[in-house]
């Protein structure tokens, strides 16, 4: 759980925080509710960007150490997320709703905002789920339980994961368990082992070779998978 004076950092920077989880309206949500332009998800998928869920159930709390990324290192030092450690998703899923809802609310009285769009974006349930945001999601040990139930209400279209690849063994776990997203990512911002070591500063010592057996299962998984790269400017 996060500590008062990290809990006061993360409010501030605008987050819902639901115990360990965390939840953030996106850009392009703002920009959805007044007209001003959507995400790709929206353009290439269908996606209603005013309905998305920005979520992650796992905020800061991550094995990688990216020279690119501000979140704090010693949200780093942990051997082990184990399940007695945090909470099941049918506590964290109408937490996070309620501090969704609680973080556009106050868009609502904005003068550009579309007054439909913002109704929906407020009362019903968001029907996209992006898995991402702060932190490793894949640590997070109910995982599969959590897209499942997210899966199961009737107004979700689609849930994306965004990963670091050092948990294969999670995304075996949510094939083997019927789990898996819409839409796999897997982060890359390295060319090969000596850059991984500078650029993502790994926990873990086989952290390249936890990021090579993700990248090998993706040509086997039943869903959309992408490899998204981090561009860093002379690097």
């Amino acid at each position: 759980m996060l500590e008062v004076k990290d809990k006061k950092a993360w409010l501030e920077a605008h987050y819902g925080i639901a115990l360990h989880a965390g939840v953030q309206i996106c850009t392009w949500t703002k920009k959805a509710l007044r007209k001003k332009g959507v995400c790709y998800k929206q353009k290439f998928y269908g996606i209603e960007c005013h309905r998305c869920a920005q979520i992650t159930p796992l905020l800061a709390w991550c094995d990688q150490n990216c020279i690119f990324c501000w979140r704090p290192s010693e949200w780093m030092e942990f051997e082990e997320i184990k399940k007695e450690d945090v909470e099941k998703p049918e506590k964290l899923i109408p937490l996070l709703i309620r501090e969704r809802k609680r973080l556009i609310s106050g868009i609502g009285g904005a003068k550009d905002v579309d007054k439909r769009l913002f109704e929906e974006s407020y009362n019903y349930f968001p029907s996209h789920w992006a898995i991402s945001l702060s932190g490793e999601p894949t640590l997070y040990p109910f995982l599969p339980e959590m897209i499942k139930l997210v899966r199961e209400h009737k107004e979700v279209k689609s849930v994306f994961l965004v990963t670091n690849g050092q948990h294969p063994e999670m995304i075996e776990r949510l094939e083997k368990e019927d789990a898996l997203p819409t839409q796999l990512y897997v982060s890359l911002a390295a060319w090969d082992e000596n850059s991984y070591r500078i650029i993502n500063r790994p926990k873990h010592e086989s952290g390249w070779q936890k990021l090579m057996k993700t990248m090998s299962l993706l040509s086997s998984l039943n869903c959309r998978t992408v490899i998204r790269l981090t561009l860093i400017k002379d690097v």
